[in-house]
């Protein structure tokens, strides 16, 4: 019995180095290489020198350890070149028109200093009242000029407040506001200086600095926006101030003693101040809506 079993451990050595051997021979790579760091030190040795003598793989298919990625790609696809990025483009500013310098008004030829409107229209022919009319006053100059488009025609001196210098902020501040305003009221009937043509002052800037100031109300700024919206009167009793307007009185005892008492020919509370007879004549030439401008 233990002949037969000696004879048998034999040949299953025998046959396992065979089947080894073979085996070596036709795995692939990745097995091999697996199963011989399980093998005995001999049958490494003999597998070893089995896949020594495999043939080598292509050459193409070997790659480096430490080649870049984009490398590894086969060499026969041609690789796309990168599309050019664009340079930014920066748009031209859009062309704007310059304004074109105000054309300067045109002078009345031999005009007097004292030359009446009457002999004004007559010279100029034109009716009354003007058509086009509008009115620019300059506070540091004490002129009001009278327009017929851009025809001049007639240039009066004015009295201002009791504190010319500067926009008026507040009632009873004494200051000529300035701006772009309109004729909103005509009184030629119960004045206190002959003839009245009203403002329309507090204008919307002022009425949307009172209301973020605090000095007049959410109400009250938005009846003055709605009258102003509606080409009429607004609002007068704020703490903005109002009834400021070009007005006679110039030359008159009350002016004078206002003149007298301020050291100064300017007389009124705020308001643009002419004689009674000049008064009358913008109040010819004017009409309801005609543009003043006050200039500082």
């Amino acid at each position: 019995m233990s002949f037969h079993r000696s004879r048998l451990r034999a040949w299953f050595a025998a046959g396992g180095f065979v089947f080894l051997l073979l085996g070596a021979t036709h795995a692939p790579h990745s097995l091999q290489a697996q199963e011989n760091f399980n093998a005995p030190v001999s049958d490494r040795d003999a597998a070893r020198r089995a896949i020594e003598q495999l043939p080598a793989p292509p050459q193409s298919t070997r790659q480096s350890v430490s080649q870049n990625p984009s490398q590894l790609a086969p060499q026969n696809v041609p690789q796309p070149s990168p599309a050019p990025t664009p340079e930014p483009t920066i748009a031209p500013p859009a062309a704007t028109s310059q304004p074109s310098p105000a054309a300067p008004p045109h002078e009345s030829p031999g005009e007097a200093p004292g030359e009446s409107l009457r002999a004004a229209l007559s010279r100029l022919h034109l009716p009354l009242p003007l058509p086009q009319a509008r009115l620019v006053v300059t506070k540091s100059r004490r002129t009001m000029e009278l327009f017929c488009g851009d025809t001049l025609v007639r240039t009066y001196r004015v009295a201002l407040g009791a504190n010319p210098a500067g926009h008026k902020q507040s009632q009873g501040d004494g200051r000529t506001p300035e701006g772009q305003f309109y004729i909103c009221t005509r009184n030629d009937r119960d004045s206190a200086f002959h003839i009245f043509l009203g403002l329309s002052y507090p204008a919307l800037p002022d009425a949307t600095r009172g209301v973020n100031d605090k000095v007049i109300s959410w109400r009250e700024y938005q009846v003055i926006r709605q009258r102003l919206a509606s080409r009429g009167a607004p609002l007068w009793g704020t703490r903005l101030g109002g009834w400021v307007g070009i007005h006679g009185g110039t030359g008159g005892a009350f002016a004078q003693k206002k003149s007298l008492e301020r050291g100064s020919p300017d007389w009124t509370a705020g308001c643009i101040a002419l004689t009674d007879q000049e008064i009358e004549e913008v109040y010819a030439a004017t009409t309801l809506g005609t543009p003043v401008l006050v200039k500082p």
